[in-house]
């Protein structure tokens, strides 16, 4: 995957640096027709479906340069929105290489703070609008730390080279002796210990985020939907903890999106044990609607039983003899 994003992003540099620099754009000639038929054809075809990104992608840049290579509008740009256009141009490699992994990331986390249920469209966008933030914000500290140093390395690397097939590079700077030595080796110290700070700092982001992610994004909803039921119902009282079965149940009700209906039937059970119980009643009554609709008749008729107790106001223990069944 992540050669498929530096492909597509390196045909569009290829076609902005021929644009800019106002050389023949490239793919003029090319077929944008044949390439769709392409793509869309690899979607049909099983062997080929993992080509379909890189397909596209050369179908969008024969658009693109297609497009370009028309006659140019004169508009005036206004400078401060071209000074913003030149630094996203900086920093949309790194934006494009890591917006999918910390989309995943960041939005996992974000989501956690807000159950599902309360989720409206207003919110989703609100917080994919964070995660955009926090994603640009990540890419700007990777810009400067990573790709600046590495291709400072990269010069560096290929001037050296050529030196060795070349002519050596002499002790010292012609005409200045010894202050040239000295100069050289400062040189090379400053950037060894710019090189030290940015792999620390790249260690601490890279940590923070691992932290973030081991603290922030919940386990596996059967986990939490096990554990819910042992704290909303195990038969040894010291056992039970209502808010806290309720806290794990709405986790896995929420991973779940309310669709799964033994976990619903869990919230239930929890909601029972920590005294809110109309909010018993009415996740139990999904529960059955759920059971119903799977056709599910035994859940079906284990809710109900325990919709009855809910209804009475009595939270649903389970007895000493193993065996019992989970709504």
């Amino acid at each position: 995957m992540p050669f498929y994003y530096w492909f597509s992003w390196a045909l569009g540099a290829f076609i902005a640096d021929a644009y800019l620099k106002n050389q023949p754009l490239p793919f003029i000639k090319t077929s944008a027709l044949w390439w769709f038929g392409l793509a869309v054809f690899s979607y049909f075809i099983k062997p080929l479906d993992s080509f379909q990104f890189l397909l596209f992608a050369v179908v969008t840049a024969v658009v693109i340069s297609k497009f370009l290579s028309g006659t140019r509008p004169k508009i005036k740009v206004p400078a401060f929105s071209l000074g913003i256009l030149r630094k996203i141009g900086l920093w949309s490699y790194s934006i494009y290489l890591l917006h999918q992994p910390l989309l995943m990331l960041y939005y996992k986390e974000m989501v956690w703070f807000v159950p599902a249920k309360y989720r409206s469209a207003s919110i989703e966008f609100l917080l994919i609008t964070v995660t955009w933030l926090a994603v640009i914000l990540f890419s700007i500290l990777w810009y400067k730390l990573i790709e600046l140093p590495s291709i400072a390395l990269g010069k560096r690397v290929i001037k050296k080279l050529d030196l060795r097939d070349g002519v050596s590079e002499p002790e010292t700077f012609p005409g200045k002796g010894q202050t040239g030595m000295i100069n050289k080796i400062n040189t090379s110290r400053v950037i060894g210990v710019r090189c030290c700070l940015m792999i620390g700092a790249l260690l601490v982001i890279l940590f923070g985020n691992l932290l973030i992610a081991w603290k922030l994004i919940p386990p596996k909803p059967e986990l939490c939907n096990d554990l819910a039921w042992l704290y909303a119902t195990s038969s040894a009282a010291n056992n039970r903890n209502g808010p806290l079965a309720v806290r794990l149940a709405e986790c896995a009700c929420g991973q779940t999106h309310y669709m799964e209906t033994v976990m619903v039937g869990t919230l239930a059970a929890a909601y029972a044990e920590a005294g809110r119980f109309n909010e018993a009643i009415s996740t139990a009554q999904l529960a059955c609607v759920l059971a119903s609709k799977t056709d599910q008749q035994e859940l079906f008729q284990k809710n109900q039983e325990l919709l009855t107790l809910y209804l009475n106001h009595q939270p649903y223990h389970e007895s000493a003899n193993p065996g019992q069944a989970k709504p």
